[in-house]
C-alpha cells in the first residue's frame, strides 16, 4: 500500500493502481471480502480513480468500503475518510439527497474526532454548505424556467489514513 502512495505522489497513477490493487488481493486472500483492511484499500482505490475522474468506478469503491465499515469493527476515522470521499462522489454525480446523507454522517465522525475547527471539518461543513446551496439554486433555476446546468465545485477529502489519525 505504502509504495502505492508514493507512485501516486509522484502522479505515477498506473504503478500507483497496479500495487493498490496487488494489496487489495493480498488483503482480501489474507482476511476476506470483509476485513478493514480491504476497505483501506478501497479507500485508497476509489481515490485514484476519483483523481482519474472515473466517478462510477470510485463510487462503487468507496461504497463497497462503506458497506464492510458498517459490518465490521473498524477506526472511525478510516469510516469517515470513505464517507467524505463517497459524499464527494455522490454530489459529483448529482445524487444531492445521498451526499448530503453521506455527508452528515462523515462530518458527524469527524467534528467527534478532530474538532470543530480542524480543516477537514471545516471542508466537510463547506461541501455541505455547497450542496445545499446548489439545491436551493436548482429549485430557482427550475421555478424561472433556467435549464443550463451549474458546474460543481467540490473539495475531495481523500485522507491518505490507513485506519489511524494522522
Amino acid at each position: 500500500m505504502h509504495l502505492g502512495t508514493l507512485r501516486e505522489a509522484t502522479h505515477n497513477l498506473a504503478e500507483a493502481e497496479r500495487l493498490y490493487q496487488a494489496a487489495l488481493t493480498i488483503y482480501e486472500h489474507a482476511y476476506g471480502s470483509d476485513h478493514p483492511d480491504v476497505a483501506w484499500c478501497l479507500d485508497y482505490l476509489g481515490g485514484l480513480r476519483m483523481q482519474r475522474s472515473e466517478l462510477p468506478a470510485a463510487r462503487d469503491m468507496f461504497q463497497r468500503a462503506a458497506e464492510i465499515l458498517a459490518t465490521v469493527e473498524h477506526s472511525p476515522m478510516l469510516q469517515m475518510s470513505v464517507l467524505s470521499n463517497l459524499a464527494v462522489v455522490l454530489h459529483l454525480q448529482g445524487s444531492q439527497t445521498k451526499a448530503g446523507q453521506t455527508y452528515r454522517k462523515a462530518l458527524k465522525i469527524c467534528r467527534k474526532f478532530f474538532g470543530k475547527e480542524h480543516p477537514t471539518t471545516l471542508m466537510l461543513e463547506r461541501n455541505l454548505t455547497q450542496l445545499d446551496e446548489t439545491r436551493q439554486a436548482k429549485r430557482r433555476d427550475i421555478q424561472s424556467g433556467q435549464t443550463t446546468p451549474r458546474r460543481v465545485i467540490v473539495q475531495p477529502t481523500y485522507l491518505p489514513i490507513n485506519g489511524q489519525a494522522m
